[in-house]
């Protein structure tokens, strides 16, 4: 979708973000390469207002890999392929210099402020923020009167591993006695409702 070409012919290695060929400073790393236009790029050139939510996973290398450098100029996304939907570590790379790395950013930064208490966990919701709560905020944030036209990349983190989600969802499903199909249909579920909620949002102003 960000680049408008079969996968095939964009990245054929969905690696680690330190992954590169040396002898192509500029395209050499993961993600799409920089010598590829995006969509985003297009739109912006075209007059529209940019946003992008949710999961990244399109190159983080350099600055020129993120969002920003793609086009888009608001933007909150975990770049890499799997983090926490309540702590918001990323999986992959559990330590860094003995440290966990939160992997959610705002536009060109850290998204401070936004980040929950490191005890939330999907067995300690309470007072905490899904993950998939924060980006469909944004999107409906993004969906306002305005004369400018807007373009709104919303890619969700759910059906995605980690297997967690908001227990109001989740008991919904109490019936499914096996457990990660039970959590399978609690993300659908939460993910429907989200975009309804947008829906209603972009009928009513």
């Amino acid at each position: 979708m960000q680049s408008g070409r079969n996968p095939i012919h964009v990245n054929t290695v969905n690696g680690a973000p330190d992954l590169r060929n040396s002898a192509q400073n500029d395209t050499g790393w993961a993600g799409i390469p920089r010598s590829m236009t995006g969509i985003a790029e297009h739109m912006l050139r075209a007059g529209y207002r940019t946003h992008m939510y949710g999961k990244w996973d399109a190159g983080m290398g350099t600055p020129r890999h993120t969002p920003r450098g793609r086009g888009y100029q608001r933007s909150l996304v975990y770049y890499h392929h799997v983090n926490d939907a309540w702590s918001f570590v990323a999986w992959s790379e559990k330590s860094c210099l003995g440290r966990e790395i939160i992997d959610l950013w705002e536009d060109s930064a850290p998204a401070y402020g936004l980040n929950n208490s490191r005890n939330c966990s999907q067995a300690n919701q309470s007072g905490c923020v899904y993950e998939d709560q924060l980006f469909a905020d944004r999107v409906m944030a993004a969906i306002q009167p305005d004369p400018k036209p807007f373009f709104v990349f919303w890619a969700p983190r759910v059906v995605h591993s980690p297997l967690e989600v908001p227990q109001k969802q989740l008991d919904h499903f109490g019936f499914i006695d096996d457990g990660a199909r039970r959590v399978y249909h609690a993300m659908v579920r939460r993910l429907l409702c989200s975009i309804a909620r947008s829906h209603l949002a972009r009928v009513t102003r």
